[in-house]
């Protein structure tokens, strides 16, 4: 394994221009509203009782992440720095696997930004040292799984019917 590095340095500078970036501490009412999104909530794993304190402490766990965390969190901003959407990345360094969640903001949806970060997850993956990377979505998701097609992961077998897994593709060379 090579040296950890922020994750900013895998991102660039976002300033002004519409891009990925590490989240924030002072993003935390974004990441409240992302938590009482509905559809988000029911995708994804998010607090019983959601606040900005709790977002607050979260944040300040994932502004320190590094190639070396054990998750990976970073936001799709546009160029006004609004939060579009995460891709997130649980990490067994041991097996150099992840899992890959992703959710999109209401306003957002259907507009590409899914696509791009799933894009971004096929990025970033080489940089994080994984050799596999995967999706897991419920079966009703539908949304998602659509995406996950349409983005080019190859659905894998699973040993339930509640969920769907897909592989992340190999990086497109440069």
């Amino acid at each position: 394994m090579t040296e950890a590095q922020p994750i900013a340095s895998l991102l660039g500078d976002t300033t002004g221009d519409a891009g990925l970036r590490t989240w924030r501490v002072g993003d935390a009412p974004a990441l409240l509203a992302a938590w009482n999104d509905p559809e988000i909530a029911r995708w994804n794993g998010v607090p019983p009782e959601p606040s900005v304190e709790l977002a607050t402490k979260w944040l300040t766990g994932a502004s320190r992440q590094t190639t070396g965390s054990p998750s990976v969190d970073v936001v799709l901003v546009d160029d006004s720095d609004e939060i579009l959407g995460e891709i997130g990345f649980v990490i067994d360094r041991q097996r150099q696997v992840a899992e890959v969640g992703f959710w999109v903001g209401g306003a957002h949806r259907r507009r590409g930004v899914g696509s791009r970060l799933l894009t971004a997850a096929r990025q970033l993956a080489p940089a994080l040292e994984l050799e596999r990377a995967f999706a897991i979505s419920e079966t009703e998701n539908e949304a998602a799984i659509a995406l996950l097609g349409a983005c080019g992961w190859p659905e894998v077998a699973t040993t339930t019917s509640k969920r769907r897994a897909f592989l992340l593709p190999a990086p497109k060379p440069a």
